[in-house]
C-alpha cells in the first residue's frame, strides 16, 4: 500500500483554475480490511481496499486518481459520480457538483472522458482548458488504447485523433466512462473534484467499488 507524500504548496490560479490545484492519488489493491487516510474512508470487507496519497501540480486540476488492480479480469462498465452515471452522458463538475451532458464540452464545468486512439498526436482544440491522460496541454503523444481527457470551461471543443479525425459525443470513439488503458488487469480513472463529501461508484461487471471522498 502506497505511503503517504507531504503535501507540497497549493499554485495559486484564477477562475476554475484556482478552484482545480491538487491531485489525490487513489490505488485499489487487494486486502482484507478497511482504511482510513486523511478525508477518504473506505470499507469494503473482503474486496479490494483504497488507499490514496496527495501533492499539488503546478496547473492541474483538482484529480481523483483511481488505479485498479485486479487479480482476475474485470471490466469496468460504469462510473457514478454522486446522483449521475456515465450510462447517461458525458460526466462533468460544475459549481454545483456532477452531472452529465449531451456533448464533450461546455462552460463553466470539467468536462471527463476516454477516448480510443491508434498511436500518434492525439489533441484537443477548444476556447477552454485540456487535460490529456492527467496532464494539462492540447496535445500529446499517446499510444494505441484508451486515453482520458478533462476540457474545462469551453463552450467549443473538437477531439482530433491521431488519424486526423476529429469527433464530437455521439462516436464509436468515446466513452464515457473515464478510463486510462484497455487491460482487464490494471485500469486508471481520474475524476476532477472541488471539495470533499462526494461519492464515485465503480461497476466491475457483478462487482461494485465505492469510495467517499
Amino acid at each position: 500500500m502506497p505511503a503517504h507524500s507531504p503535501s507540497r504548496p497549493r499554485p495559486t490560479g484564477r477562475g476554475l483554475a484556482e478552484v482545480y490545484s491538487a491531485v489525490a492519488i487513489v490505488a485499489i489493491t487487494v486486502a482484507l480490511s478497511s482504511a482510513v487516510y486523511s478525508q477518504a474512508h473506505f470499507s469494503v470487507g473482503t474486496r479490494p481496499v483504497f488507499s490514496f496519497e496527495t501533492y499539488s501540480v503546478v496547473g492541474s486540476p483538482s484529480i481523483l486518481h483511481l488505479q485498479v488492480n485486479s487479480s482476475s479480469p474485470s471490466e469496468l462498465s460504469e462510473v457514478r459520480l454522486d446522483e449521475a452515471s456515465s450510462y447517461s452522458g458525458v460526466l462533468a463538475l460544475g459549481p454545483s457538483g456532477y452531472s452529465t451532458l449531451e456533448s464533450l464540452c461546455a462552460g463553466g464545468v470539467a468536462t471527463f472522458f476516454s477516448v480510443n486512439t491508434t498511436a500518434g498526436a492525439l489533441s484537443v482544440s477548444s476556447n477552454g482548458e485540456a487535460w490529456i491522460d492527467g496532464v494539462q496541454g492540447t496535445s500529446a503523444q499517446v499510444g494505441p488504447g484508451l486515453h482520458e481527457l478533462v476540457i474545462s470551461d469551453a463552450s467549443v471543443c473538437t477531439v482530433i485523433l491521431p488519424d486526423g479525425r476529429s469527433v464530437q459525443y455521439p462516436s464509436a470513439s468515446v466513452s464515457t466512462v473515464p478510463r486510462i488503458g484497455d487491460s482487464q488487469f490494471t485500469t486508471t480513472l481520474l475524476v476532477p473534484f472541488n471539495n470533499s463529501g462526494h461519492s464515485i461508484t465503480a461497476v466491475f461487471g457483478s462487482a461494485i467499488e465505492v469510495v467517499d471522498f
